[in-house]
């Protein structure tokens, strides 16, 4: 593999490349269903699962140059993988899209506002206009998580997302970068 992602430093957490040495604590956090249950991925059913996030998802995606997707560990445990994040390309120029995951155990302790506003930080070292985030109507800790590194709502797609048998609606939030301008021309 020729690119890897940067890895990335906040007060209290890496951002890294995800490994192989990974899949253990990407299944103990994936496969549970509350975890899941707000995510476009399904709940992990199996080790292997999980080996194939590594493998298909995150070695394909950093071969084609993309800082999709990354691990998160506190600092001080570099090595144990606490949750997963990503800037993803959208077709529209200009603009990339983050999702992210905190494991359970790790919850309501400001991983995930921290790792959204690190994402900010580096997304917008770049021409990068726009970085938005959809969240599955019911995620109030992702809305929240959003609102406080800034992000804002922007309206509701009703029936958006087929998934798990259901239609669902997402929320659409989004956060403009002030230094890039552009003018049609």
């Amino acid at each position: 593999m020729s690119f890897l992602p940067p890895t990335l430093t906040t007060e209290r957490l890496l951002i890294r490349p995800i490994a192989l040495a990974d899949v253990s604590a990407i299944f103990a956090a994936c496969s549970n269903p509350r975890l899941t249950e707000y995510t476009l991925f399904e709940t992990h059913e199996t080790r292997e699962a999980s080996a194939s996030f590594v493998k298909d998802y995150a070695f394909a995606n950093y071969v084609q140059g993309a800082v999709d997707p990354l691990g998160v560990a506190l600092r001080d445990s570099p090595d144990e993988l606490i949750g997963s994040c990503g800037i993803m390309l959208t077709d529209a120029p200009y603009t990339r899209e983050l999702g992210y995951w905190i494991a359970e155990s790790h919850w309501k302790r400001g991983y995930a506002t921290e790792v959204v506003r690190e994402l900010v930080r580096f997304g917008f070292t770049s021409e990068v206009k726009r970085l938005q985030a959809r969240v599955i109507v019911g995620n109030t800790a992702s809305v929240r998580v959003l609102e406080k590194a800034g992000f804002q709502y922007e309206g509701t797609h009703r029936a958006a997302l087929y998934r798990r048998g259901k239609f669902w609606d997402l929320l659409m939030f989004a956060i403009l970068n002030p230094t890039v301008s552009r003018t049609a021309g």
